[in-house]
């Protein structure tokens, strides 16, 4: 376990991605048309070809560019920078799941990092005025306990643990069968093709 402190004193503590502010002791991260940079240290990046990603085995489409809810796409400018957890982009479902996997009507899925895991998370009713409003909220505001986020049914996809700046090429589980046997999302099946997992 590392501690480091949250100010920066020069760029070297934005890991030259950045700019540091002196009078506020904050990062101003660097952005250009090949890559962002997130964090207070600016030390995650979200290179572009990464603002949209692509399932292995449906070929379901993700993106940092679309939220779940009323408002639809975003500028990608700093007022409305994406939606931002433990300094890494949330990402949105687009299209692409089978029937059975893919959200209800009016539900939508968010990829939304833990501070160790990436989880799928089923926003219901996400589309509905009043719901938008709080799925809004708790996605700015998430945190992994806050948010119930180990109850049946909250969280449907898990990854393995991982430091990565995006979910590429990180192995992902279902959320199976509950007991004291398994651990706080219960039984985990691979959910890659052919039922595999990398090598860590």
């Amino acid at each position: 376990v590392s501690i480091k402190c949250n100010e920066c004193h020069d760029n070297f503590d934005c890991n030259l991605n950045g700019v540091c502010n002196e009078s506020t002791g904050k990062c101003v991260c660097d952005e250009d048309d090949k890559m962002v940079y997130f964090g207070t240290h600016c030390e995650v990046k979200l290179e572009n070809q990464c603002r949209t990603i692509i399932g292995e085995r449906y070929n379901d489409v993700w993106s940092v560019d679309t939220t779940s809810f009323l408002d639809g796409t975003l500028d990608w400018t700093e007022e409305s920078a994406p939606f931002q957890e433990y300094s890494r982009p949330v990402y949105t479902y687009v299209k692409g799941l089978p029937e059975g996997q893919a959200p209800e009507e009016g539900d939508s899925f968010s990829l939304i990092y833990s501070g160790s895991r990436w989880f799928r998370l089923v926003l219901k009713e996400s589309q509905d005025m009043y719901a938008s409003e709080f799925w809004q909220w708790m996605t700015a505001n998430y945190h992994a306990f806050w948010s119930r986020a180990y109850e049946p049914g909250v969280t449907t996809l898990v990854s393995e643990p991982t430091k990565g700046s995006t979910p590429v090429g990180v192995d992902f589980y279902h959320a199976g069968e509950r007991g004291s046997q398994f651990g706080p999302f219960g039984a985990l099946y691979p959910a890659q093709m052919k039922n595999l997992t990398g090598v860590s």
